[in-house]
């Protein structure tokens, strides 16, 4: 009995200093860093502007990429049960909202293969305003090799990945690495 609370506290104190050493690496990258996974030598899809992928929303749109060319696009991959990517999505919001001459869009994309009905009652309760949607058949995530959500994909005004992150960003590093992308 004894032998097995020990265990139990073991495997307690290893997990706690496995999220918190991922938690700070995760909160001192620097924005525009090669934050790519697997690793920097990973061919990301290229074009011209064209960034060759078409996603369905969450309400029926279609979004085409090209229609962003001249606007930093940002991509969040991220699931309904996530509570980082609940966090990260307020902190999108609150650039959405206050940057004034909004030059960039955001896109979160669902890898949960939550329903459209799930999705939009997501982004109502949590005062979203900007697209949602989703992955089906995980085609897009499987492009960037998404090791885990949130991850966060910047493409600059010509529709080229500026750079990816993984995990929590603050609002500062976020903003930062839109306008690093936005002047790429």
């Amino acid at each position: 009995m004894k032998k097995r609370k020990i265990f139990r506290l073991a495997s307690l104190i290893i997990a706690a200093s496995i999220l918190t050493s991922f938690t700070i690496w995760v909160l001192y990258q620097e924005p525009g860093q090669n934050n790519n996974f697997p690793d920097s030598d990973y061919n990301f899809p290229d074009s011209d502007y064209n960034f060759p992928y078409v996603i369905d929303s969450a309400n029926g749109e279609v979004f085409n990429f090209s229609e962003y060319s001249g606007k930093v696009v940002v991509l969040e991959f991220m699931t309904v049960i996530c509570s980082f990517c609940l966090q990260q999505g307020k902190n999108l919001q609150h650039l959405y909202e206050t940057i004034e001459d909004r030059f960039f869009e955001v896109i979160k994309v669902d890898i949960g293969g939550s329903s459209d009905a799930a999705l939009l009652n997501y982004m109502e309760t949590n005062a979203f305003t900007y697209h949602i949607a989703k992955d089906v058949g995980l085609t897009l995530s499987s492009q960037f090799s998404i090791p885990g959500t949130p991850t966060t994909i910047f493409l600059d005004p010509n529709g080229k990945v500026f750079t990816q992150t993984v995990g929590l960003s603050s609002i500062s590093q976020l903003n930062n690495t839109i306008i690093a992308a936005y002047n790429a």
